[in-house]
């Protein structure tokens, strides 16, 4: 009877540690990469990717990878490939994975939730374009009047116009790239990597305008960061 009580508790431990294991965060999902290590410099690098239990694919694109299936481990997800390929995801936390790529190293990506779409009020149009979050609250600057918030007004929508009055240093032309504000209100907060963030998504909905990058006074504190320079001098 004793051997049999012996013979049972192992049989549970080893039940519950492999239940253990199958615990923990989702490789599932929308993630965005974050940073790359090349040469003690960390550079924003590859392309978004949306993981589901049948394939990668490349938002944007026609890029979609068949996946066989996915194997978790003890903060793994290892992506089951055809062929017998697998590629590996390290938990950095439930929002955040990495990679090891050849040459470039650990490729970090932050877990990104698609936000429902809402409108931004800006001066002559209203667009409809993704809300950014979070919303940023901007201080009036001291010699602007405040202006009340309409009581209609949603809680996440942003009054550039607002902003732009506030900030006297911001072109008139960032009307027309609600990023490239968001961007702007975030540096002058000393937000840098949302502000990057930010300024990655006004190049990415056709953002050119690098003469008034070059002359807004609030990324004069990011101009020093790599990030910032490696995206610049990509659609520059």
């Amino acid at each position: 009877m004793k051997s049999r009580a012996i013979v049972t508790g192992m049989m549970c431990g080893t039940l519950l540690a492999a239940c253990s294991e199958q615990e923990g965060p989702s490789i599932v999902g929308h993630w965005k990469a974050e940073r790359a290590t090349v040469f003690s410099a960390q550079l924003p690098v590859g392309p978004d990717i949306v993981i589901s239990e049948q394939a990668i694919r490349v938002p944007g694109t026609d890029g979609t990878i068949a996946l066989s299936g996915i194997t978790k481990k003890s903060g793994e997800a290892v992506l089951e490939m055809p062929y017998g390929v697998g590629l590996s995801f390290y938990f950095d936390g439930a929002d955040r994975v990495h990679l090891n790529a050849p040459l470039l190293g650990k490729i970090y990506y932050r877990r990104v939730l698609d936000a429902v779409p809402t409108q931004v009020a800006v001066t002559g149009a209203v667009p409809t374009v993704p809300a950014p979050p979070p919303a940023i609250a901007v201080p009036p600057a001291s010699s602007a009047p405040q202006r009340p918030a309409p009581a209609a007004q949603s809680a996440n929508v942003i009054d550039v116009a607002a902003t732009t009055d506030a900030a006297p240093n911001v072109a008139t032309s960032t009307s027309t790239s609600p990023e490239f504000a968001h961007a702007v209100l975030a540096a002058r907060q000393g937000d840098q990597d949302l502000a990057i963030d930010r300024l990655r998504d006004a190049f990415q909905h056709g953002f050119k305008n690098i003469d008034e990058l070059d002359a807004t006074p609030e990324f004069a504190a990011l101009r020093s960061d790599v990030r910032f320079q490696a995206l610049v001098a990509r659609y520059r």
